[in-house]
C-alpha cells in the first residue's frame, strides 16, 4: 500500500462523486435494492463528508493561530525569571526565596532548552507536556514570591499583579490549544470513519456499486468499464499521519 496522504482522500472523494454522476446517468437501470447505495444517500454521505474535510480545514488554520498565540504567551519568561532574581538579590536579604525562584528558574530554562532540541516535533498532543511544566515552575515561583513580604518592585512588569496575569494568558491560551486540538481530531477520527467504516464508508460503498454494476450489467459491459477504472484506495493512517 503507498503512504497515507491528504491527496489519497481527495482522489477518493472526487472519484466517488463521479462514481455517483455514473450511477445516476444510468438511470432506472441502476435499481440496487442496497438502500446504502440509492442514490439520495450517496449524495448525503458525499456532502457529509466534503462539509467534514472543509470543518478540518477550518480546524486547521485556527490551530495554526492558537498555536502562535500560546507561543506568544511564553514569550520573554526566562527574561522575566532573570529580572526577578536580580532584584531579589539586589534589594532583599531573603536568601531563602531567592534559593526557591532560582530553582523554578533553572526548572524553566531545562524546559526551554529541551523544547529546542525538540523543535522539529509538531505542536500538538505530543509536545504538549512541556508548556504544562512551564505552567507549574512558574506558578510555584509566583507563590514564593506572593509569600515573601520584602517582594515589592518598583518595576511594573515583574510586581505580582503583572506575573499573575502573565501567568493567566499562558493557561488561558494552553487551555484554548488544547481545546481546538481535541475538536480537531475528533473531526478527523470522524472523517476516517466516513472513508473507512467496514460497513457505510465511502471505500466499502465505492466497491460495492462497482460489485453491484459489474453483476447487473455485465463484466464486458460498458457501465461496468467506465466506473471499474476508478480506484478507491484503503489505507488506513497512523495517528501521527493523520495529523
Amino acid at each position: 500500500m503507498p503512504p497515507y496522504t491528504k491527496d489519497e482522500l481527495t482522489s477518493n472523494l472526487a472519484d466517488f462523486h463521479l462514481l455517483i454522476i455514473f450511477c445516476e446517468a444510468y438511470g432506472k437501470e441502476y435499481a440496487s435494492t442496497d438502500q446504502r447505495l440509492h442514490i439520495e444517500c450517496l449524495h448525503r454521505t458525499y456532502n457529509t463528508v466534503k462539509e467534514l474535510m472543509a470543518n478540518i480545514n477550518n480546524y486547521n488554520a485556527m490551530l495554526n493561530v492558537a498555536i502562535f498565540e500560546k507561543q506568544q504567551a511564553f514569550n520573554g519568561l526566562e527574561d522575566m525569571c532573570n529580572k526577578i532574581i536580580d532584584y531579589l538579590i539586589i534589594y532583599t536579604e531573603n536568601n531563602e526565596a531567592v534559593k526557591y525562584v532560582k530553582s523554578y528558574y533553572d526548572d524553566i530554562v531545562q524546559v526551554r532548552n529541551e523544547q529546542k532540541v525538540n523543535a522539529y516535533i509538531k505542536d500538538s498532543y505530543s509536545n504538549q507536556e512541556p508548556y504544562i511544566n512551564l505552567i507549574a515552575h512558574f506558578g510555584n515561583m509566583i507563590n514564593e514570591l506572593a509569600e515573601s513580604n520584602e517582594y515589592s518592585p518598583y518595576h511594573t512588569d515583574i510586581k505580582l499583579e503583572a506575573l499573575k496575569k502573565k501567568f493567566r494568558i499562558m493557561v488561558k491560551r494552553s487551555l484554548r490549544h488544547k481545546e481546538i486540538m481535541d475538536e480537531y481530531s475528533d473531526s478527523l477520527v470522524e472523517r476516517d470513519n466516513y472513508f473507512y467504516n467496514k460497513t457505510e464508508g465511502i471505500i466499502e460503498l465505492a466497491n460495492n456499486i462497482k460489485e453491484y454494476i459489474k453483476t447487473s450489467f455485465g463484466e464486458n459491459s460498458h457501465e461496468f468499464k467506465q466506473i471499474n477504472g476508478l480506484e478507491f484506495r484503503h489505507t488506513v493512517p497512523s495517528e501521527k499521519q493523520r495529523l
